[in-house]
């Protein structure tokens, strides 16, 4: 769908000559700046220079093209992520999942291996029971390809119930 292009107009109280519907329209204008109070200023916005390039003005860091910003913008390569441990992004992928019982059949844990061979596990969920025998904490652990915990990948929940068993509220701590 095409959209309609909507000039402002200085000489009407919005500044538009018809109404905006965001479905449709767009706004020409020759920039936009962000105000951090009065009086107003062009320090810091968005415009297009003579030759057409997309310009990212910044107070602080000064005015660049949005390929400039691109260009020096980091983050982590397609190889690295490669040779990044990644076995719990894989789980959907290979993993195979195994519950443990307790002697009233019900869960106590639940583990995520990287296959059914179990040598090395992915995520191992551990859950505890109050007198009631309902669900009152439980600790996650992810692994890492050496089956060593990864560290601050340890999760604890504690599940805070009323007075007639309900579910009020949980909590996390990392650790």
């Amino acid at each position: 769908m095409a959209a309609n292009l909507v000039v402002p107009q200085v000489d009407t109280p919005e500044g538009f000559d018809q109404p905006l519907n965001p479905a449709t329209d767009g706004i020409a204008v020759a920039g936009v700046y962000f105000q951090t109070g009065l009086p107003y200023n062009q320090a810091n916005g968005i415009e297009f220079d003579g030759s057409g390039n997309l310009i990212i003005k910044d107070a602080v860091s000064g005015t660049k093209t949005f390929a400039q910003v691109l260009a020096n913008a980091t983050g982590v390569s397609q190889a690295a992520h490669e040779t990044i441990d990644s076995l719990v992004h894989n789980v959907a992928e290979t993993a195979y999942a195994e519950t443990t019982r307790d002697t009233d059949g019900r869960v106590s844990a639940y583990t995520i291996w990287t296959s059914a061979a179990k040598t090395t596990k992915i995520r191992d969920v551990v859950f505890t029971r109050d007198s009631m025998r309902r669900v009152s904490s439980f600790v996650v652990k992810h692994y890492d390809g050496a089956g060593a915990v990864v560290a601050s990948q340890t999760l604890t929940k504690t599940i805070t119930r009323d007075n007639a068993g309900r579910f009020q509220s949980a909590a996390w701590v990392e650790s």
